[in-house]
């Protein structure tokens, strides 16, 4: 359940105009993953996107 929580954090940053220019390693960083490949597999197997994919999804046009 934390885990989960933890994604959804990041989810959120992801597509936060204000964090746009943060690297997606340091968005999972900044909630509790300790390096980038954990991230990324957690958030694929969470969401069915990477977070790259998931950010860029989800930009203006």
């Amino acid at each position: 359940m934390l885990r989960r929580q933890r994604l959804e954090k990041c989810r959120a940053d992801l597509v936060d105009p204000l964090l746009q220019t943060r690297p997606v390693s340091a968005v999972g960083m900044h909630w509790g993953f300790t390096d980038a490949s954990s991230f990324s597999r957690a958030f694929k197997n969470a969401f069915g996107h990477s977070p790259s994919e998931y950010r860029y999804s989800y930009r203006p046009a």
